[in-house]
């Protein structure tokens, strides 16, 4: 869970990043300032449970994360020191212009998120002592923005709600692990989940390819795996420069990221979109016939829930 409320954040949008704890730029000490006593997270389980036909108790069935969901509540201030604590909520002309600044990046997430083709909105924090900063991705308003002037507190309260399609938070970093056909690559996932990585496969793949997580096992017991057959009804090869780009978490395949759709090439029978899970995950590459020109590049992120 989100529980650093209080260290320096900030939401990025298409109109820029908005600067939470901490100066909005060199020349000023205003601040917009969260509140961590009103701020929160969830990461909700979705449950579906039947009664037992004709008897006592219930049937569970296998349950679901859903993704992850924040409070935002911002604090106004026309000056905020940051060593006293010393600050002076905002009011009239820098109110207006603090609410508006605001009001611009909270509108322009109506419309982000993982349908294709939408901008992104990420809500970016620095945990303590950490290597990386962390994020919420894929962002979009979940909920009716709020204002009130809190007695408490003296100054004007500004509360919004965010989501994501993304069952977890992760490192702003992105990593990319480069597999020739026949290697051998270990990705460690240093956070406490499960992160769906995107491949990309690019080169003269001859019939087909295969990408394997070996630390992950379907419901059989083989090791989780990508087929791409290029014989299936419908699927084709396809070669330098052009490459497929697979999203996991979303189950797509396209021709260089937005061009054919190149599903039919996946042999279902066989395949997983497995994640790379917490810790080591060994990952192969193997092409069949492939030219020597092949290459699949593994681009991952580390995942905490």
């Amino acid at each position: 869970m989100i529980s650093e409320w209080d260290q320096p954040a900030e939401l990025e949008t298409p109109s820029g990043s908005l600067l939470f704890n901490q100066p909005l730029d060199t020349t000023t000490s205003r601040a917009p300032i969260l509140n961590p006593r009103r701020c929160s997270s969830v990461l909700p389980v979705r449950i579906t449970d039947d009664d037992v036909p004709q008897g006592d108790g219930k049937i569970p069935h296998r349950r679901f994360r859903s993704g992850y969901q924040a409070h935002i509540a911002i604090e106004i201030y026309s000056a905020f020191d940051f060593d006293t604590r010393d600050a002076e909520p905002a009011s009239g002309a820098d109110l207006v212009e603090l609410e508006d600044m605001i009001g611009l990046h909270v509108n322009e997430m109506i419309r982000t998120g993982l349908v294709p083709g939408s901008p992104n909105a990420r809500y970016i924090w620095s945990p303590t002592d950490q290597s990386e900063d962390r994020m919420l991705d894929r962002c979009q308003l979940a909920g009716d923005p709020t204002y009130s002037f809190d007695g408490d507190l003296g100054c004007a309260l500004y509360e919004i709600d965010i989501d994501t399609g993304f069952p977890y938070y992760a490192g702003v970093t992105e990593n990319i692990n480069v597999l020739d056909p026949g290697d051998t690559d270990i990705i460690t996932n240093e956070g406490n989940t499960d992160f769906f990585p995107v491949v990309e496969v690019q080169g003269d793949i001859g019939d087909g390819f295969t990408i394997e997580n070996q630390s992950v096992l379907d419901m059989d017991g083989n090791a989780a795996r990508l087929v791409y057959d290029a014989t299936l009804p419908g699927a084709s090869a396809f070669s330098n420069p052009d490459y497929v780009e697979f999203i996991f978490f979303q189950g797509t395949a396209y021709l260089n990221g937005n061009q054919a759709n190149m599903k039919a090439g996946i042999d279902f029978n066989v395949s997983d979109w497995f994640p790379l899970i917490p810790g080591d995950n060994v990952i192969e590459f193997t092409a069949s016939g492939s030219s020597g020109t092949t290459e699949a590049r593994v681009i991952w992120q580390h995942a905490w829930a």
